[in-house]
């Protein structure tokens, strides 16, 4: 303790130390475990942009959430999200498809050409992507591995003019 009375240590409000119950936490930890199904901790909401329609889709079976085309204004699309949270929370996994194939997903040098067509400089792309996928994989692993040497070649097909 301190000469003034109050702990050297901890949040205070209004010169008082607040000391946290463990017991007030767990009761907060308790009542989120309730809202969560087993179903919901395996899967999740993803964000599609395909040919033909931006969607929300769920990671476990074919359920999906188009956007309408129309739809721009940024308070409207907001409201949309949360209509989509919403409706993928309530869905079953069972009363949609499932997903036949895996989703494919575009190469690491297809990802830089789609960077580089947007404006980015090709080193810039190479940089973004290495990182994407190193976030999505975990660093070190295959893929990652697989992603640095994909944007080694494709600097070097820059270099020399190929692409």
């Amino acid at each position: 303790m301190l000469s003034t009375g109050l702990k050297a240590h901890g949040p205070r409000v209004l010169g008082k130390t607040i000391e946290p119950t463990t017991r007030a936490v767990d009761r907060r930890l308790s009542a989120f475990h309730v809202h969560l199904r087993s179903s919901d901790v395996a899967r999740s909401m993803m964000w599609k942009i395909g040919f033909d329609a931006r969607k929300w889709a769920c990671s476990d079976c074919g359920w999906n959430y188009p956007v309408p085309s129309l739809l721009s204004d940024p308070e409207a699309l907001s409201a949309f999200d949360r209509l989509a949270r919403n409706k993928f929370l309530a869905h079953a996994c069972a009363d949609h498809p499932a997903q036949t194939s895996p989703v494919q997903s575009e190469s690491p040098t297809e990802r830089m050409r789609g960077l580089v067509r947007r404006g980015y400089k090709p080193k810039d792309a190479a940089q973004i992507v290495v990182q994407e996928i190193s976030l999505e994989h975990g660093p070190g692993t295959k893929q990652a591995r697989q992603a640095e040497e994909e944007a080694g070649e494709f600097l070097r097909r820059v270099r020399d003019g190929i692409i």
